[in-house]
């Protein structure tokens, strides 16, 4: 059975570590598309970071956006903060080691995350135009939406034509990706469908899609194996 990731290059290659290389297909639904408003933006705020007591990135996209139009970012003397494993590992790929990573990855953690270390100071989160972020706004906080997310529709073609083969597990590594499958739930309904996580899990089963394995540990390390498992014992 082929394994299609929702994901980008890099998150399908961390979350299919560890499987045969012929029997993992990469079919990025979602894609950035930069906002040169906001990136204007950031410049500008980049010459003023010393009004700041953290930088929070909540993406990989986030940082390479970031640190592309405002390299000055990595000499910023306050908390640097990621989201999660991921982003860290991409702020390091730039220079910038070791930043504080909540235990759980979501934007509500991260919220709670930083007032604990920083309390009510002001803050400057890099994220997307569609991350929880941008609606709730924490007191003190900047949050700048560097990139929105669009739909590839003919990666949703192709995904959609293996769906409908019957042999194609499809994990779902993206509430944004979720969403994008939910358009056409009935193309689905004999799919093998897996979520990365229970937030994931949640927007499919609003949607009438509910997924045959949802993801719930913290630790992303673990998840390629946690896949295998439980692949082999839907097979069983």
């Amino acid at each position: 059975m082929k394994v299609a990731f929702t994901g980008l290059p890099d998150t399908t290659a961390r979350l299919s570590s560890g499987f045969r290389r012929e029997d993992v297909l990469c079919i990025p639904l979602i894609r950035p598309a930069r906002l040169p408003a906001s990136l204007k933006l950031l410049r500008a705020l980049a010459k003023e970071l010393y009004r700041f007591d953290a930088v929070a990135f909540t993406s990989k996209t986030a940082v390479r956006l970031a640190l592309r139009a405002a390299p000055r970012l990595r000499r910023f003397k306050g908390r640097i903060i990621a989201l999660g494993p991921g982003t860290s590992s991409e702020l390091a790929k730039h220079g910038i080691l070791s930043p504080l990573v909540p235990e759980t990855h979501s934007s509500e953690a991260l919220v709670s995350f930083v007032k604990g270390v920083v309390g009510y100071g002001r803050v400057l989160a890099l994220c997307s135009r569609h991350s929880p972020l941008v609606k709730v706004r924490p007191q003190g906080w900047t949050v700048l939406p560097l990139y929105t997310l669009t739909l590839d529709w003919r990666a949703w073609a192709r995904l959609m034509a293996l769906a409908g083969t019957g042999d194609c597990a499809i994990v779902v590594t993206s509430a944004r990706a979720a969403q994008a499958l939910l358009r056409f739930p009935q193309a689905l309904r004999h799919a093998k469908i897996l979520a990365i996580s229970e937030r994931v899990g949640q927007v499919l089963r609003r949607g009438g899609l509910a997924p045959a394995w949802v993801y719930q540990g913290r630790d992303m390390a673990l998840f390629p194996q946690a896949l295998k498992e439980a692949l082999l014992s839907e097979r069983a």
